[in-house]
């Protein structure tokens, strides 16, 4: 298949993106209740003016016009969208993607596997989970010297585990980011500030739709995307556990071989 990389926007950058929107529509809009917005635009300005009408439309018709963070929250909750900028319909499609993913990830052709710079890599993911959540994000450290594997895969694999971070955090929570080579193995890990994963659960998450003991996500599954995380680096030999981070959260770390004979198409 064909793989297209795309850049996620910033929560600055959308925050800017949907206040100039506002000001075009001629929408009151206070500070707070454009940073709402752009933090729930999945790093997307399509999705930031989308979120922006449906919010305005909200204040429009149930407060006095003027989009607040209050306004914000309510008009979401009233349609549903989650902190991730997802409603019902964009949960279900999701579902069904992973699980064809899934399905797929037992084929020759499930990677793509190239030579690449480990250190190239880590600064693109670096960036690109910027745009994911209002965080405190920590670079880790990055690694130097080439990689076998699939990039658009390990990219993949990495950011769900910063977008599970994201749902196990609040607005300013500390997520790490880190990455090495050691001893013919490439390490990358995500580490988090949140409650953390219980012992007995840690299995059971990488298997598909855990639910999580964790109260901060209120019983909430945890889904397929760690699933989908682990066949992705047992794809390349590899294996994903989870531990505790130094950050008092959970600690999800991918370690694979460097110069692994993954399965897949060799570029």
């Amino acid at each position: 298949g064909i793989h297209h990389a795309f850049e996620l926007y910033s929560i600055d950058e959308l925050d800017l993106i949907v206040r100039r929107s506002a000001e075009i529509l001629n929408v009151p809009i206070v500070p707070l209740g454009s940073l709402e917005i752009a933090r729930r635009s999945r790093g997307t300005p399509r999705i930031a003016n989308r979120m922006l009408k449906r919010v305005r439309d909200w204040a429009q018709v149930r407060a006095d016009g003027v989009i607040t963070q209050e306004v914000a929250d309510e008009a979401f909750r009233a349609h549903e969208i989650d902190h991730l900028g997802l409603d019902e319909l964009d949960r279900m499609g999701r579902m069904v993607n992973d699980l064809l993913l899934l399905a797929r990830a037992e084929r020759p052709d499930f990677l793509h596997v190239g030579t690449f710079e480990s250190s190239t890599f880590a600064s693109e993911v670096q960036a690109k989970v910027q745009g994911l959540a209002d965080r405190m994000w920590v670079d880790g450290g990055q690694p130097v010297g080439p990689v076998v594997g699939d990039r658009h895969r390990l990219t993949q694999a990495w950011m769900q585990l910063a977008q599970n971070a994201v749902q196990h955090t609040d607005t300013g929570d500390a997520i790490e980011l880190g990455s090495r080579l050691r001893d013919g193995t490439l390490e990358l890990w995500v580490g988090d500030s949140g409650s953390g994963v219980a012992v007995e659960d840690r299995d059971a998450i990488f298997h598909g739709f855990a639910r999580s003991g964790d109260s901060h996500r209120d019983g909430e599954h945890y889904g397929l995307g760690l699933p989908i995380v682990r066949a992705i680096a047992e794809a390349h030999q590899g294996r994903v556990a989870v531990g505790t981070s130094a950050l008092g959260g959970a600690l999800f770390t991918i370690a694979l071989p460097v110069g692994n004979e993954s399965r897949g198409h060799h570029r």
